[in-house]
């Protein structure tokens, strides 16, 4: 054999190549695996859970516009709190003294997550703040409550928004599964108001 002469390579394999068959029936378990998760979440969602689960998904989306509404109102009653103590030298003794100096009305004190539908009803708690008070004491709240029902059990979760006295804009969670197990979510800080 001439050494100028190449050698020959390997000989060509006919059909296809293991990459094309490894490639071809990865593709065909994926395409089986999407028909049966579609057709798993189409019977989930035509028993009696589905539904209400679904329903569940879309009150929780819509629930989720009004929170961020009450944040805001929750926020702007802690501002009328700070100016009304800024200009008399004291906490108002509630939140109806308010009005209509500090805030344009009561129902700037109602949130429409409030499950009393009364625009009257004030949804915040207050509580004006003593000598004995400590920082992390709250001043203004409110708590917003979901609940979830699957399979006969329900969970539940309970966020509480507040203002510290300090001026810490706070939120917990309390989260009670399915089983009837609670967790308390320590309270962490939101992007905050100046103290009053």
């Amino acid at each position: 054999m001439n050494p100028e002469t190449p050698l020959p390579g390997p000989a060509r394999q006919q059909g296809p190549s293991c990459w094309a068959v490894g490639g071809v029936s990865c593709l065909v378990l994926i395409i089986l695996g999407m028909i049966l998760l579609f057709v798993g979440v189409h019977q989930a969602l035509k028993s009696k859970d589905g539904h209400q689960f679904v329903g569940q998904i879309r009150a929780l989306v819509h629930n989720t516009s009004d929170a961020v509404e009450c944040e805001e109102k929750l926020r702007a009653v802690y501002g009328a709190i700070g100016r009304y103590r800024a200009k008399n030298g004291a906490y108002p003794a509630d939140i109806k003294s308010l009005v209509p100096k500090y805030l344009p009305q009561a129902t700037s004190c109602h949130c429409s997550l409030d499950p009393k539908p009364d625009p009257a009803n004030l949804t915040f708690l207050y509580v004006p703040p003593t000598a004995a008070s400590k920082p992390g004491d709250a001043v203004l709240s409110f708590t917003w409550s979901q609940q979830f029902a699957m399979g006969g059990k329900t969970s539940k979760i309970d966020t509480l928004y507040y203002f510290t006295v300090s001026g810490k804009e706070m939120v917990r969670q309390t989260s009670t599964d399915f089983d009837g197990r609670s967790v308390v979510t320590p309270p962490r800080e939101q992007a905050g108001s100046p103290p009053l």
